[in-house]
């Protein structure tokens, strides 16, 4: 993962903008800024205009938003994790933080903001799993630490994952949990009684049919993408089914 990066590293497509042309002009007025201009065109007092560019970022809103994400924030409310743009450089910004940056692309920025918010972002997304599973989603499965053949029966995949030996390849509840109709709640049980505690393991749906469907793609898929291996495991183990 991309680590942030000065200012400085987007110094020739600064200098080329029109944007942070009028910056200057706007700061610096009418009588100072041609000066100022050519300065920073041959490569001096570039710090000035860095700093300007840091100190205008909220004040006048130089750059464009160009993408966000959702984090918790207390009180069961939500706040933006915002990427912004300007020139070829990228940043982030988030109310009650520090701006980070810069990255030299969007992805970068992106996927950076995920790793540094990701608590703010995960808790939002088991409050809204939550809150879907209060709203008409039905409990199909339940165990304690591992549904997956709980999950494999409901769906009447379990033959076909042990026919073609796929327990070697992937635990079905992390491929199930790439389903967009599934929710997998946890709850911790026996936290004071040690070597008698666990997680028990309940799946919810709110639409069976179509959730049998994804997991049906998503085997096929694990069949495919692992072909070569199965039909080594086949032939030297032998056909199962």
């Amino acid at each position: 993962m991309s680590s942030p990066v000065e200012l400085s590293d987007f110094q020739q497509d600064i200098l080329a903008s029109e944007e942070v042309h009028q910056l200057v002009w706007k700061e610096f007025g009418e009588k100072i800024a041609p000066k100022k201009w050519e300065s920073f065109q041959r490569g001096e007092d570039l710090e000035d205009l860095f700093t300007l560019l840091e100190d205008n970022k909220w004040s006048t809103g130089i750059g464009e938003m160009v993408d966000a994400i959702d984090g918790a924030a207390p009180d069961n409310d939500t706040f933006q994790i915002e990427i912004w743009r300007l020139v070829s450089a990228y940043w982030i910004r988030a109310n009650e933080f520090d701006d980070i940056g810069y990255f030299h692309t969007q992805e970068e920025a992106y996927d950076y903001a995920c790793m540094e918010f990701t608590s703010f972002i995960d808790e939002l997304n088991e409050r809204q799993k939550g809150e879907a599973a209060d709203d008409g989603w039905e409990k199909i499965a339940s165990a304690d630490d591992d549904v997956s053949q709980e999950l494999l029966e409901w769906a009447g995949l379990d033959k076909i994952w042990d026919k073609y030996y796929l327990e070697e390849f992937e635990r079905f509840q992390d491929v199930a949990e790439q389903a967009k109709h599934i929710y997998i709640e946890a709850e911790e049980w026996g936290g004071e009684m040690p070597g008698r505690s666990g997680v028990w393991q309940t799946a919810k749906t709110d639409n069976g049919e179509a959730l049998k469907e994804e997991l049906r793609n998503l085997i096929a898929e694990l069949i495919w993408e692992n072909r070569s291996q199965i039909h080594q495991y086949r032939k030297e183990f032998g056909k199962k089914g």
